[in-house]
């Protein structure tokens, strides 16, 4: 049957409903909503015994899965996985977020890469935690022209590592446990005007070939 259905109030349908269209120019269902409630709502289970929420897309064009009041244009609601992206079955991406807020990221695979530069928000920290035997926990492989690594504070650069493995940094290398500091191979100190302390020493030199040690007495 053609033409426009009017109802004064709802419909219920209580069996299994078939849309079927065949049209290039319009869509097989259109849904219009003239107040202020939701376009469109699915719930689970009867009337009479709490159904929850399926899904739902409101007014405003938010869709909720799992909840009612959806709070972005796409809240999903639940207590485990909650969304998974996959390539097939056996290749996939979980994301689940716990009951304090934590994001929890499940590969199938054994890695999740970045295309872009990550950047963490201020107020925030980065913590990696792992086990894996035979692993390193953090990998860095620059494979351009840039440094490894570069730390900085408040915008100055403290510490940089090059990609040819050079290490400089801005302030002191100390022993945390408050030990000797160790290093187990030869060192090497190059520069023009070279000044550092050692023991009681307060500084040494090189000037014009030569090693001046100065004691402050």
């Amino acid at each position: 049957q053609k033409g426009v259905f009017n109802s004064l109030g709802a419909v219920k349908i209580e069996d299994n409903l078939n849309l079927e269209a065949n049209s290039s120019s319009s869509a097989a269902l259109t849904v219009r909503q003239l107040g202020t409630g939701n376009l469109f709502q699915v719930w689970q289970g009867a009337e009479t015994a709490s159904p929850s929420s399926a899904l739902t897309l409101t007014s405003s064009g938010l869709l909720g899965v799992g909840t009612q009041s959806p709070n972005a244009f796409l809240d999903v609601t639940g207590k485990t996985e909650q969304l998974r992206l996959s390539y097939n079955t056996n290749n996939y991406a979980s994301f689940t977020v716990g009951s304090g807020g934590a994001l929890t990221i499940d590969t199938s695979g054994n890695s999740i890469i970045f295309a872009d530069p990550v950047k963490i928000a201020s107020m925030s920290s980065l913590f990696v935690k792992g086990a894996e035997k035979g692993r390193a926990l953090v990998i860095f492989d620059e494979t351009g022209d840039q440094n490894i690594l570069a730390a900085s504070a408040s915008g100055t650069t403290k510490a940089t590592l090059s990609r040819t493995g050079d290490l400089a940094i801005d302030g002191q290398i100390s022993n945390l446990s408050g030990g000797e500091l160790s290093i187990n191979d030869n060192l090497a100190i190059k520069g023009t005007d070279i000044n550092f302390k050692v023991g009681t020493f307060s500084a040494i030199k090189t000037d014009n070939q030569k090693l001046t040690l100065d004691t402050g007495t």
